[in-house]
């Protein structure tokens, strides 16, 4: 029976990783919703992370490690948000059922599912 927790924990591991995706948004979009954390990326391919991100005056602003920045719009190539995906979630969730249920089917046949000579006094099950 130490396969259902374990599988449990797996699948919500795996939950954890798979129900958000990074979605590319606008200065506009930022400014409706204030206290984001985006992912910037410059011009060179460099990233920065940036927390409780704002607009304020054209500018993306924001703290990058720990300290205040302006970030102008032609320094950005892309800004992207992480999102929640219900859609991968449900998969998730619906594979996790599947699996648990898999696991409990095959740990209720028993021992004898797996070993036909358990519990049979048969010659041929004789050592």
């Amino acid at each position: 029976m130490r396969f259902i927790p374990a599988t449990v924990a797996m699948v919500v591991a795996i939950a954890g990783a798979g129900c958000y995706h990074m979605k590319p948004v606008t200065l506009d979009e930022i400014s409706a919703d204030k206290g984001f954390r985006v992912w910037v990326t410059h011009h060179d391919q460099s990233e920065t992370i940036v927390h409780d991100a704002q607009v304020f005056r054209g500018n993306l602003v924001g703290f990058v490690s720990g300290k205040y920045r302006e970030l102008a719009p032609d320094e950005m190539r892309s800004v992207r948000v992480r999102k929640l995906s219900t859609g991968r979630t449900l998969g998730l969730i619906g594979a996790g059922a599947l699996g648990l249920t898999v696991t409990a089917v095959i740990l209720a046949g028993g021992e004898d599912h797996f070993d036909s000579c358990v519990g049979n006094d048969d010659e041929d099950c004789q050592p």
